[in-house]
């Protein structure tokens, strides 16, 4: 097993099998979110003492799950080693939620041989005993802040110094929310922080932003995102004050492969509890940073894996709706 350094926590396990065969990689995200784990007895981590154990942070978004069936992936794969040919490896990715984990990864290394990759997620609206084989719905993204850099002053005495980096990221927000949709298909941006000021008699001088846009296709959302920094130059230059952006995170609009759809399609149907395999879904599902993990070869197959559960509150998935 290798453990990845660097700011991240993500973990790789290689079953080679030493007999000829194709590279698989399965990967399942496993990163925790700002969210509060409930503290209640019909919380079943909670009644069985392995809930989250830091305030404010839990494995939410089924990501819990996600690790749960790695593992039981691995566990499977051991009793039937005898059996296998290739190579398999099973990928432990952190920070998909804020789409930055997957490229680590790839800058690492992980995907370069790889010849069938296959990305795993739970839920998604998808109900229980479906599984959707081609998810192709995953919508480009960039993740960005915009850090406005203005001028201090006193707002009684002397306003006419100050350069208000406030007002900037104010005027910011609203023209990022004024963007025009794209003809060919559906796009996104929200600013969904903004942080500025530090006191009532203070004209502010930083401000932040954070920010996010998506497109159905790549081409969408770089028209989003280019239309999102003349925004954010064009408010900055109307209150005077400086701006720089900085990239957090992307990923790219999903493109599976159909054969190898096809061929998850058909082993998922005999596999028992499933009650639909289906290729895709309709409904745009959010963005997906397992989209960045092709991998050079330009042979690679790739396809994601939905799994249909019953979500309840608090972020969790139900433990009997379950079935693999």
């Amino acid at each position: 097993m290798r453990a990845f350094e660097g700011g991240f926590t993500g973990i790789v396990a290689t079953l080679d099998t030493g007999r000829p065969g194709p590279v698989m990689a399965f990967r399942v995200d496993m990163d925790a979110l700002d969210l509060s784990e409930e503290r209640d007895v019909s919380h079943r981590p909670y009644r069985d003492g392995f809930a989250s154990c830091n305030a404010g942070m839990m494995h939410a978004c089924g990501h819990d799950g996600h690790t749960a069936i790695g593992l039981g992936l691995a566990h499977t794969l051991k009793q039937f080693e005898s059996g296998l040919h290739g190579v398999i490896k099973l990928i432990f990715q952190p920070a998909e939620e804020g789409t930055r984990g997957a490229r680590a990864m790839v800058d690492a290394g992980v995907v370069d041989d790889v010849d069938y990759f296959t990305a795993v997620h739970i839920g998604t609206g998808v109900p229980a005993g479906t599984v959707v084989c081609g998810s192709d719905n995953f919508m480009a993204t960039t993740k960005f802040d915009a850090h406005f850099t203005g001028t201090a002053a006193h707002a009684g005495a002397k306003p006419e110094d100050g350069h208000n980096a406030l007002l900037a990221a104010a005027q910011a927000t609203l023209a990022l929310h004024a963007i025009a949709p794209h003809s060919e298909g559906a796009s996104r941006v929200n600013v969904g922080v903004m942080q500025a000021g530090s006191g009532r008699n203070v004209v502010p001088a930083s401000a932040l932003l954070k920010v996010e846009t998506r497109g159905a296709s790549d081409v969408i959302n770089q028209y989003v995102f280019e239309r999102a920094q003349q925004a954010i130059q064009g408010a900055a230059t109307m209150y005077g004050v400086g701006v720089e952006t900085r990239l957090m995170g992307a990923a790219t609009a999903s493109s599976p492969s159909p054969q190898w759809v096809a061929w998850l399609q058909s082993q998922a149907a005999q596999v028992p509890g499933v009650n639909q395999a289906i290729e895709r879904v309709e409904a745009p599902a959010g963005s997906e940073d397992a989209t960045l993990m092709d991998g050079p070869r330009a042979a690679t197959s790739r396809a994601s894996l939905l799994y249909g559960v019953w979500h309840t509150a608090g972020g969790r998935s139900s433990q009997r709706k379950i079935r693999f």
